[in-house]
């Protein structure tokens, strides 16, 4: 979504004017030739997107000659030590004509075009091209209306597309921006379809199959007869008749909604897909293994879900009977594309440009280098290039022309930005506030309403919004009421004071879609002042914003005892009823219109659903960690975070750092104090983003149940979220308490196990590729059928799984849900991740490339209140090997079923129970950790309260809690003797003795002094574990640094450190350690030290 104009990066270079002159002494072409760089953009937000919808940088190149100019092997280089970074392909430029290259990093070329007729293998080929208006038997007009009734083929194949039934013939119409005829899909009834396509021709053959679409939404597509039950992405179906939702195959592409786009699908007849949308690999494909063609039905033109088709337009279909070669497939894109001018193929570089300024070189094949721009600060949307009446000097357009002459506004340079005269944070006495332009000719913009300073804003920019919404049927809409975001001219200090008596602004909103909205507050709250300038000079373009945000209380920065966030952002981005994404807004009045006998429900479409870059807005951030001297202040993208919690009054945050914003490409910040890789064990200080968490589905009661139960197994080695609460302001105003959380992904794991970012694959749910590619979700596939057509007794089957997937991460991943009872897992929730390039040379383990499981949104543990199963005796261990009510579905739980008929598994599953209650989830534990965490929050639980008043006293949701802790262990302990058939438990004490010290090591947990939830040192007291009669334990002793194991007191015919045995009631075990003598050093001036032999305790 595009950002508020003048959203600029700035250099740090306090003369840019003389920057400008100088680079224009530098711009005369060192080569008499006729091409030079043009205009040069290097943050790209919203200026114009190139043929797959992406906002990227460009160059672009001009020819000032009378000739045209061949450009193969020129060089187009970011950098001075590699000028042929990139290289131009076979193409020229004519005379006046402008070449655009978009700096994408995207690498892109494109093959001559080839016509689908002149490719062997076609079979079919749909064009609105072959549409005959005269004939009657193809075109049904009615009212003005054309209406397609046969589709003809133009391949050999005479494959036509029929609909004889006229409610369901889809229209044609002229779409402007093609130029050109295409196919209407109302989304309601009307479809097309191929009579018995697939059994002719795609029986378990390989195939390559394009399609040319513009969708208006995301799940848009193709299919062979069946049934669909799932959305979300546009897709390829080619499905057996009468399929059930747990066999059908589909093959899916990502669409952007409202974009014409081309995908391509190859398919080798066998088990491997290949995909590309705008010929583009796509990573986020989604592309599941048809395992055979076949079936009664036909080709159906377009996809339906729940026998609903879905709104699009199609243009163009083509299928091959055969898998194209890459130089046969890129030739037909090529053509394809070129017929339709959003798509035409363009030139990619395989680099970006950084905005903070970095050179851009044009080169001859032979080395000599034509023209240079040196290393130059561009803001966001701003161009830097060459102006038609000057074209000897470098100069900013606010009015970027990519493609065409520069005669737009040129300006010299970037205005400084003013100062302000006392600092952000908290104040105990109201002042005045100076704010000071850098230059005597230069006039302030500023706002305290959270918006831009602009000088289109001076009069007010007017949207609207809605409280009142028909949350019932047959409730009225509700009416509109009229706002503004507003910018002033500085004219003298402003008065900066306590707030809190004024009127409720944005707090009197409503963010949900209710009729009466049940949240706001009743009394004024707490408001500071969020003051945004920047100076504006003739000439020269606006400085960046400033933001200062201001509080007045006696308290002054004792006010919280938690970090403070105050955000800056505009209103209209928030509760705008068409383009606000922190309300109900259009989308649910939409809903409503097309369901008006529905109930509501906390899923039902809504602004806050909007998803993705096109839902994302600037916004400032500052952020106090303690005091004024740990501030931070940075331009963010922002969006809305979550699931079915974006229903929620109080929303999520998710933020994101935007080196394009003008700001560093990280937020920097120690947020979380002491949190270091979960690997590496290196201080991770620096986020590429972050979530400010609403507490999810927790978020009307405690609002911590998932930071508390990551927090309370934190030292298992899972990967989670490290977590820190806060309270926020919004423009001003106090928006209630919210949690700090660490994002889950790519750069979560980069920063926790020291990889790279793009070597990460994050897979979701049923295998959905969050980052990956389609290969890593069929491995992943391929070893979850393996674990289930495959006997896990046999040691050779177990051990291919165990090189795959990490067995003791599964095992205490499962551990922990089941254990807390996580009723929305694990049909839901579900995260695991390796690395694609695998060392198993590396002493990080993380390398290895074996899957491991993340574990996220945990609120629906620890008897959440409202679902049949939130008692602390309920066995979510029967639940999650599919049995007892409410079964997940087969696919979350085929895994686990499968691997524990493997005894290693099955024992070490079992004992992992054992061990983490005695020690993790101890009750004196929990609780202690509980009350920790909610002292910590105490003193702003009541004005949070106040802010959202329908929130459930803290009061009556921590004795649950507690129960919940007490009870759980003997009822969890009794779960696995029933579902396992055990014969019951035996208690094993654990201690140590002698001079020495030391612990042990048992399945999932080291167990010392330092154990979570060993209370009294082993040596004084021993450590009691409740294991089960006939499952099999092996313990190790561990002795510390400058001790060494001795034996064991009960077993002194024993040396060995390590026991396997089998539980009895009351056997303690007790591991002797004795203190390493040292020996001294030698002294080499003595002699030279010679080797002899080891020691035989060495």
């Amino acid at each position: 979504m595009p950002t508020a104009l003048f959203g600029f990066r700035l250099g740090q270079l306090p003369q840019l004017s003389l920057l400008l002159t100088f680079l224009s002494v530098l711009s005369v072409p060192l080569a008499a030739h006729t091409v030079r760089i043009n205009e040069v953009m290097a943050s790209n937000v919203s200026t114009i997107a190139d043929e797959d919808g992406d906002y990227e940088d460009w160059i672009e190149l001009y020819n000032y000659g009378d000739q045209s100019v061949g450009l193969e092997g020129w060089g187009l280089s970011d950098s001075y030590s590699n000028p042929f970074k990139w290289t131009v392909p076979d193409t020229s430029i004519a005379p006046g004509q402008h070449l655009l290259v978009w700096a994408s990093g995207k690498d892109r070329t494109f093959s001559q075009p080839v016509s689908p007729l002149d490719i062997e293998g076609l079979i079919l080929w749909l064009s609105t091209d072959s549409i005959d208006f005269a004939d009657a038997a193809v075109v049904r007009s009615e009212d003005g209306t054309s209406y397609l009734q046969r589709w003809n083929d133009i391949s050999s194949f005479e494959n036509d597309a029929i609909q004889e039934d006229t409610a369901k013939q889809p229209r044609i119409v002229f779409d402007k921006d093609l130029q050109r005829h295409i196919i209407a899909f109302d989304g309601i009834a009307q479809v097309i379809g191929v009579p018995d396509f697939t059994r002719n021709h795609l029986d378990g053959q390989s195939f390559t199959a394009l399609m040319v679409t513009k969708s208006d939404v995301s799940n848009f597509g193709i299919r062979a007869h069946g049934v669909d039950g799932r959305a979300g992405v546009p897709r390829f179906y080619f499905e057996r008749e009468h399929s059930s939702y747990d066999t059908f195959r589909t093959i899916e592409l990502r669409q952007n909604p409202g974009l014409l786009a081309l995908h391509t699908i190859s398919h080798d007849g066998l088990q491997t897909f290949s995909g590309w949308v705008n010929g583009t690999p796509t990573g986020s494909a989604q592309i599941t293994v048809v395992d055979t063609f076949g079936g009664q039905g036909g080709l159906g033109i377009p996809s339906a879900s729940q026998s609903t088709p879905h709104r699009g337009e199609i243009a163009e279909i083509v299928f091959f009977d055969r898998q194209l070669s890459a130089t046969e497939r890129s030739a037909v894109e090529t053509y394809l594309r070129n017929r339709y001018p959003p798509l035409r193929a363009r030139y990619h570089t395989n680099y970006s440009i950084s905005s903070s300024g970095e050179e851009v070189i044009l080169t001859l094949p032979d080395g000599h280098r034509v023209d240079e721009l040196p290393p130059t600060p561009i803001p966001t949307d701003i161009s830097i290039g060459r102006s038609d009446l000057h074209p000897s000097q470098w100069v900013y357009f606010e009015q970027p022309t990519p493609g065409l002459p520069n005669t737009t506004a040129t300006y010299l340079g970037i205005t400084e930005p003013p100062s302000f005269s006392q600092s952000a944070g908290f104040h105990t006495d109201a002042f005045n506030l100076e704010l000071n332009a850098p230059y005597p000719d230069a006039l302030i913009l500023y706002t305290t309403d959270g918006s831009e300073p602009h000088p289109d804003a001076l009069e007010g920019v007017v949207y609207h919004y809605k409280n009142e919404y028909p949350q019932h049927p047959g409730d009225p809409m509700g009416s509109l009421i009229e706002a503004e975001i507003r910018s002033h001219l500085y004219h003298q200090p402003l008065l900066i004071e306590d707030r809190t008596s004024q009127p409720n602004h944005l707090a009197t909103r409503s963010s949900t879609w209710h009729r009466n909205p049940p949240y706001l507050p009743e009394t004024t709250i707490f408001k500071g002042t969020t003051v945004r300038a920047r100076a504006i000079r003739d000439n020269y373009l606006p400085s960046p914003v400033v933001t200062r945000s201001f509080f007045i209380t006696p308290e002054g920065w004792n006010r919280y005892n938690l970090p403070v966030i105050s955000l800056a952002l505009s209103s209209k981005d928030m509760f705008d009823y068409e383009s606000g994404i922190y309300t109900a807004g259009l989308d649910f009045d939409q809903w409503r219109q097309d369901n008006p006998d529905e109930p509501a429900h906390h899923t039902n479409p809504a602004n806050y659903r909007r998803r993705g870059r096109e839902a994302e807005y600037t916004g400032n951030f500052e952020i106090w960690l303690h005091n004024e001297n740990e501030a931070f202040n940075q331009l963010l993208g922002w969006r809305i975070h979550g699931g079915a919690s974006r229903f929620a009054q109080q929303k999520s945050f998710r933020i994101y750092a935007r080196p394009g914003l003008g700001a560093p490409d990280t937020i920097t910040l120690p947020i979380f104090p002491n949190l270091r890789g979960r690997t590496t064990q290196d201080p991770i200080q620096n986020f590429r983003r972050l979530i400010l968490r609403n507490g999810g589905n927790d978020h009307r009661r405690i609002r911590i149940r998932d930071a508390y139960t990551q927090t309370l197994t934190s030292h298992l080695g899972l990967d989670h979220q490290a977590y820190r609460p806060a309270v926020h302001f919004i423009n001003g105003e106090y928006w209630g308490l919210i949690n700090f959380r660490e994002r889950v992904d790519r750069y979560f794991i980069a920063s926790h196990h020291g990889v790279e970012p793009e070597d990460v694959v994050i897979l979701t749910g049923n295998a959905i590729i969050d980052d990956g590619t389609f290969q890593d979700r069929l491995d992943y596939l391929q070893l979850r059928d393996f674990v289930e057509a495959n006997e896990m007794t046999l040691e050779e089957n177990f051990s291919w799984v165990s090189d795959r997937m990490d067995m003791l991460n599964y095992i205490k991943y499962n551990v922990i849900q089941i254990y807390v009872g996580n009723w929305d897992w694990p049909q839901n929730n579900v995260r695991f991740w390796r690395t694609s390039q695998a060392d198993s040379q590396s002493l990080n383990c993380a390398h290895d490339g074996r899957w491991r499981w993340i574990l996220f949104d945990l609120d629906a543990g620890l008897l959440p209140v409202g679902r049949p199963w939130s008692t602390a005796d309920f066995s979510h261990l029967e639940r999650v090997f599919g049995k007892g009510p409410e079964a997940p579905v087969p696919w979350s739980t085929s895994l686990l079923s499968g691997l524990i008929d493997n005894s290693w598994f099955r024992n070490s599953f079992i004992n992992a129970f054992s061990e983490q209650i005695a020690t993790t989830f101890s009750p004196e534990r929990m609780n202690l950790l509980l009350d920790d965490m909610l002292a910590e929050m105490e003193g702003s639980l009541l004005e949070h309260s106040l802010r959202w008043t329908n929130m459930v006293d803290v009061s009556d949701d921590i004795p649950g809690i507690k129960r919940f802790a007490t009870e759980r262990p003997a009822h969890m302990l009794e779960h696995i003797v029933q579902y396992f058939e055990l014969k019951g438990t035996a208690q094993i004490f654990f201690g140590v003795t002698g001079e020495g010290s030391g612990g042990f090591r048992l399945t999932t947990t080291p167990l010392n002094d330092n154990t979570p939830g060993v209370i009294t040192s082993l040596a004084e007291e021993p450590f009691p574990i409740t294991y089960f009669q006939g499952v099999p334990v092996t313990i190790t002793a561990l002795a510390d640094p400058e001790s060494v194991f001795t034996g064991w007191d009960e077993f002194p015919d024993d040396p060995s450190p390590t026991l396997t045995i089998i539980p009895e009631e009351g056997l303690t075990l007790t591991a002797r350690f004795s203190t390493q003598p040292i020996p001294a050093p030698h002294d080499l001036s003595s002699g030279p030290y010679t080797f002899s032999f080891w020691s035989e305790d060495a």
